[in-house]
C-alpha cells in the first residue's frame, strides 16, 4: 500500500490559513528543527504536516515527540520534486510554505509572507533574505535577495530564465496554495525543479520580495542537492532551453532577450556542472 500511515493532530486547527508542508526522507539529524521552527510561529493560524518519502531512520520516532504535527507516511520512494508535489498536496491552508527537512524558519517568517501576499492581492509567492548555515547551525553566509518589493510576473519571469533561480528553493518561497497545487513540480527535472516551477507560477501572478532573512538553509554534505550530478543539470538544460523557446512568441519578451536568457542558463548550469 502506497500511504503507509496518517496522524493527525490530537487537536486539529479548525481555522488554517497557511500551512507549513515539511517533506522529508531519512532526516533523523535535521527534523527536530525544522519541526521547532515551524512550531515557534508568530502567526497563529496555521498547521504543520510531514509528509515521509518513506523513512529508514528514525525519522517517525522524533516526530512522534510533537503531537500537534500532522504526519504522513508513504511506503514507496519517490523522487525529489514527486515527494515536494505530496506536500503540496497535503496542505490544508490558503497559503502554502513548504520547508525542507535540514532548514529552519525565523519565527515571523509566515506573519511577514502572509501579510505581503495579502498587501499585494496579484501576487501568487512571497520570498525573503536567506541566512546560510553549516550542519552545526553556524552561519556562514547571509544571501540577499535580488529584489525588494513588487515585481510583475513576466518580469521576475525573465529575471529567473536569465540569471538563474534568485528567488531561491522551495524553503524560501510562500505560496497561494490553489496556485501551487495547480501548478506542482515537474518530476522531469532532476536538480532545477524548483526555478522551473516558479517560471510556472509567474505566469500566474505577480512576485513579492520582503527585505529580512526569514529562513535558514543548511549546507551540508548530506544534502539532496549535493547528490545531484552533472547529468542531471544537462537533462534540466535541454528541457529549460524548450521553455525560453515558448518565451520567443510572447509581445513581451523580443528575439534579443531571448538569446540573452538562452545564453545566461547555459552558462549558470555550466558553472553549476564543475561545482558537482
Amino acid at each position: 500500500m502506497l500511504l503507509l500511515e496518517v496522524r493527525t493532530p490530537y487537536q486539529p486547527n479548525t481555522s488554517v490559513s497557511a500551512t507549513i508542508a515539511i517533506p522529508v526522507r531519512n532526516g533523523e539529524s535535521f527534523i527536530a528543527g525544522a519541526i521547532e521552527s515551524a512550531l515557534g510561529q508568530t502567526f497563529k493560524e496555521f498547521n504543520v504536516v510531514v509528509v515521509d518519502n518513506a523513512s529508514t531512520d528514525g525519522t517517525a520516532c522524533i516526530v512522534s515527540n510533537y503531537p500537534s504535527v500532522e504526519y504522513v507516511r508513504y511506503s514507496e520512494v519517490v523522487s525529489m520534486p514527486e515527494s515536494f508535489n505530496r506536500a503540496v498536496q497535503h496542505s490544508t491552508g490558503t497559503y502554502t510554505r513548504l520547508l525542507c527537512a535540514d532548514d529552519r524558519l525565523h519565527p515571523a517568517c509566515l506573519e511577514q509572507s502572509v501579510h505581503a501576499l495579502l498587501d499585494h492581492p496579484t501576487a501568487v509567492m512571497c520570498a525573503s533574505d536567506e541566512i546560510q548555515v553549516d550542519g552545526d547551525g553556524c552561519r556562514q553566509a547571509e544571501r540577499p535577495l535580488a529584489f525588494h518589493g513588487l515585481l510583475g510576473g513576466e518580469r521576475a519571469k525573465v529575471r529567473l530564465l536569465r540569471r538563474g533561480n534568485w528567488i531561491g528553493g522551495p524553503s524560501a518561497v510562500t505560496v497561494r496554495t490553489t496556485a501551487l497545487q495547480g501548478a506542482l513540480f515537474d518530476p522531469r527535472y532532476q536538480c532545477s525543479f524548483d526555478l522551473e516551477c516558479w517560471t510556472r507560477l509567474l505566469g500566474a501572478g505577480d512576485f513579492i520580495g520582503v527585505k529580512g532573512a526569514l529562513y535558514e538553509s543548511t549546507i551540508h554534505a548530506g544534502q539532496a542537492t549535493n547528490r545531484c550530478m552533472s547529468g542531471g543539470f544537462r537533462n534540466d538544460w535541454n528541457l529549460l532551453r524548450t521553455q525560453t523557446a515558448r518565451l520567443s512568441n510572447s509581445r513581451r519578451v523580443s528575439r534579443y532577450w531571448v538569446m540573452r536568457l538562452r545564453s545566461g542558463l547555459e552558462r549558470g548550469f555550466r558553472r553549476r556542472e564543475s561545482d558537482c
